[in-house]
């Protein structure tokens, strides 16, 4: 039986905007943007939100090291995992005045959102092995989908 409760990851990948040198961007993603998503995050019961950054060194180092069937990296600066257990509590997150005037202003200060299509996928999480364990259920999670 699977005991794990329903955990929704979206996956949301970014660029950086172009006149911005990868340092300030990652600087201001980390250490400006973070502490205005945080509390925001929390207010709405999200479960996380990581922030996953991608400088060009790793993407070069991934596109020569990538096994097949792997073709290298995307071309996004990074990308942002948010884990909620509500998906209707996740897309009203987004009508927050606070969201609205604060978080989205402060997005178009380091983000491309004009000519980029932002891309993201969502799925349900399925812990296989967590802290060097296989999970009770593993193999059965599946079914209940």
């Amino acid at each position: 039986m699977n005991t794990q409760p329903t955990i929704y990851r979206i996956l949301n990948f970014i660029k950086r905007r172009g006149d911005l040198p990868e340092e300030e961007f990652y600087a201001h993603w980390q250490n400006v943007h973070a502490a205005l998503v945080a509390p925001w995050a929390v207010k709405h019961g999200f479960v996380g939100y990581t922030q996953v950054a991608t400088p060009m060194p790793l993407r070069e180092t991934y596109s020569t090291a990538a096994p097949p069937p792997f073709n290298g990296p995307m071309d996004y600066d990074g990308y942002v995992e948010w884990r909620v257990s509500s998906l209707e509590g996740f897309v009203q997150a987004f009508q927050d005045p606070y969201y609205q005037e604060t978080v989205e202003p402060d997005e178009r200060r380091f983000i491309e959102k004009k000519n980029v299509v932002l891309a993201g996928t969502m799925g349900v999480e399925m812990v296989v092995v967590q802290d060097g364990r296989i999970m009770e259920g593993t193999g059965k999670q599946m079914q209940k989908m």
